[in-house]
């Protein structure tokens, strides 16, 4: 009976714990990590900024008028030219209008900037009357406007640049 408690004894024992796993020898070279341990982990994503809200500002067609074209009168109503281009400085102000004065139908006309301050605007029964104080001699003895070269603008006293 001696024997059969030591052999019970020995079962109900717990199992001896596992053995290390055995030491790598110098030769053996460790596992490459895998690919995706190699490539750096991606930046957070940034939320994309509010929408930019733009005022906007809804007018009838009779409150605009386009000037390119558009006739331009002196004091006693005589057409002197026709505007033909604006010049804007780099804040974007309109400086001066263009108008295409003189000549016949094409012909000996030249182009004249005048300052935009010195403009009238007016309404009329078929539209807007675009007037300049400035005496007729004064604006066809004007320099030439010329693009590329400085910009000569006919302004009236007082009406600044």
């Amino acid at each position: 009976m001696t024997m059969m408690l030591a052999a019970i004894a020995v079962a109900q024992q717990p199992e001896s714990p596992p053995a290390p796993p055995a030491a790598s020898t110098p030769s053996e070279s460790p596992a490459p990590p895998p690919p995706h341990a190699l490539l750096p982990a991606p930046p957070p994503q940034a939320l994309p900024p509010p929408p930019v809200v733009v005022p906007a500002v809804q007018l009838a067609p009779a409150e605009l008028t386009g000037l390119l074209g558009h006739a331009v009168v002196d004091a006693e109503g005589a057409e002197l030219g026709r505007i033909v281009d604006l010049l804007v400085d780099n804040q974007g102000q309109v400086r001066a209008v263009v108008v295409d004065v003189g000549g016949f139908m094409g012909v000996g006309n030249r182009k004249v900037a005048v300052a935009w301050s010195a403009l009238r605007f007016a309404a009329s029964e078929k539209g807007p009357v675009i007037s300049i104080l400035i005496p007729p001699d004064r604006i066809k003895s004007w320099a030439d406007y010329i693009v590329g070269r400085p910009v000569a603008i006919l302004g009236t006293p007082g009406s600044g640049p």
